[in-house]
């Protein structure tokens, strides 16, 4: 999977490079299409994996995910509502948290609480911050529209992104060499390790906002996602194929997308001035810590 991504990776950038006013020009279909086909659909697999993971009886484990997703998204909704900047830094650590889990399934940190967390937060990091950093011109506006005029906060990211820049590689490097210390990875995985943060620096450095987000979440995060979720389903249900797994989260994907179409009309038919990428990552947010919860439970047995 990691050759795959790391090759459509590299497509995307040579793409961008040679013509970036198209890229650019359509990187907001991009974005719509990859989420669409991709992202929200590997979100849309919770409840399965939420049921294959329980004990109870389906209608009791139904009604447990939706208590589960409902309140912690509308405790979550409520603090965007109160507090943005709060909201933001929760999602922010949240996202770095869950980045970092999907990418080192492969590692067995048994009782090494801390250094799990600490692992994911810091890869987590360094892919949901560098494209911030990379292009602080294009992501400045965004976070304006979501957290409303925070000046100082905003000036300090555009004038220290290169210093915050080179504090993720450093410690990205302490993070590997934690690992390779602790006897959780070797050599040969850590070189792998580093040939995938090459590929992913060439694609920050070198495309825009918009694509850098969407090739990491939809290639590296969400592809790899659904393929871990399958394994460890497999596990508990052997019949369990590829093709049921996509069919089953369909009902999920459409309703998602659905919802998020009637929003968008809604807010065009009022005639509302907000900004719908703001809006967007504000939803995804509201998902993202039960998401975090469910694959946790899944991801567990993996070390047992």
């Amino acid at each position: 999977m990691p050759w795959i991504a790391n090759i459509l990776t590299i497509c995307v950038t040579f793409c961008f490079l040679l013509v970036p006013e198209v890229v650019r020009e359509y990187e907001l279909w991009f974005f719509a299409a990859l989420m669409v086909l991709v992202g929200i659909p590997h979100g849309a697999t919770d409840w399965l994996v939420f049921r294959h993971t329980r004990q109870e009886h389906i209608n009791a484990a139904r009604r447990q995910f939706y208590i589960l997703y409902g309140s912690m998204m509308g405790g979550y909704a409520l603090v965007w509502l109160l507090l943005p900047p709060l909201a933001l830094v929760v999602f922010l650590i949240a996202s770095f948290y869950h980045f970092g889990q999907s990418n080192f399934t492969y590692v067995d940190f048994r009782e090494q609480l801390f250094l799990k967390r600490t692992v994911y937060c810091i890869w987590g990091a360094f892919v949901a911050l560098m494209p911030i950093l990379c292009h602080t011109d294009e992501a400045t506006p965004i976070i304006r529209d979501i957290i409303g005029e925070y000046e100082t906060f905003l000036l300090l990211l555009q004038e220290q992104s290169a210093l915050l820049i080179y504090g993720l590689y450093l410690l990205l490097g302490i993070c590997y060499l934690s690992l390779y210390l602790s006897h959780l990875s070797d050599l040969s995985v850590i070189s792998l390790e580093i040939v995938n943060v090459a590929v992913l620096s060439l694609l920050f450095f070198n495309t825009s906002l918009i694509i850098s987000f969407t090739v990491y979440f939809a290639i590296w995060h969400s592809l790899h996602s659904f393929s871990e979720e399958l394994t460890q389903l497999r596990a508990l249900d052997s019949r369990l194929e590829a093709k049921d797994l996509i069919v089953k989260a369909l009902p999920f994907t459409a309703v998602a997308i659905l919802g998020m179409l009637l929003l968008f009309f809604a807010l065009e038919q009022f005639s509302l001035d907000v900004p719908y990428l703001g809006i967007f990552f504000v939803l995804t947010s509201l998902v993202t810590l039960p998401h975090m919860w469910i694959v946790e439970r899944l991801y567990e047995p993996m070390h047992d």
